[in-house]
């Protein structure tokens, strides 16, 4: 077998609710012939991957939004329903495509930092973040940053201009020492 490739020759009993971890293993290589409704099971690779995927976006967002502006994910999605909704969709339909096509979670590019196991468990603790800023919010009425008494509310110009010259200056490492220069 060539590198990079899956053995699917043993994909017999993968069904959906078969919850073995060998076989979720399984299913997540099975490729193309794998029927929709495994891939959309409870176990199946679809819904784990997407909210994670989903997770971590609304981590970032919602608390990126909250330091900035001192808005809440309520108050939040009441303003940007629409774009909220489309990123969600976008997301989706981004990671069910490959999904589909059959290629599988192992991916030839994956290394230590970069791998779908790393991916599963960042989304995990993303689900878990994403839940504890709902349950903030709603038991104590209080944004995140306001709950922890952090700095929020309005952009501060010196930590948004220190932001910028931290990227150009890791854009300029990193393109010094990148390997395809």
């Amino acid at each position: 077998m060539e590198p990079g490739t899956v053995d699917r020759s043993k994909i017999s009993n993968i069904e959906a609710g078969n919850l073995s971890n060998e076989n979720a293993e399984r299913r997540a290589d099975a490729g193309p012939d794998q029927p929709f409704t495994s891939i959309q099971a409870f176990d199946g690779v679809a819904p784990e991957t997407i909210n994670s995927r989903l997770a971590m976006l609304g981590v970032t967002s919602a608390l990126a939004a909250e330091f900035v502006s001192g808005i809440g994910i309520k108050e939040q999605v009441a303003t940007a329903p629409v774009s909220i909704v489309a990123a969600f969709v976008i997301i989706s339909l981004a990671s069910y495509i490959p999904i589909v096509r059959g290629f599988t979670r192992k991916e030839p590019f994956a290394n230590a930092f970069w791998s779908p196991k790393a991916e599963n468990w960042n989304g995990r603790l993303a689900m878990i973040g994403f839940t504890a800023i709902l349950v903030t919010e709603a038991l104590s009425g209080k944004t995140v940053p306001e709950f922890w008494n952090l700095p929020h509310g309005t952009i501060n110009a010196e930590i948004v201009n220190n932001a910028v010259v931290s990227v150009q200056t890791m854009n300029t490492f990193l393109s010094s020492v990148a390997p395809w220069n």
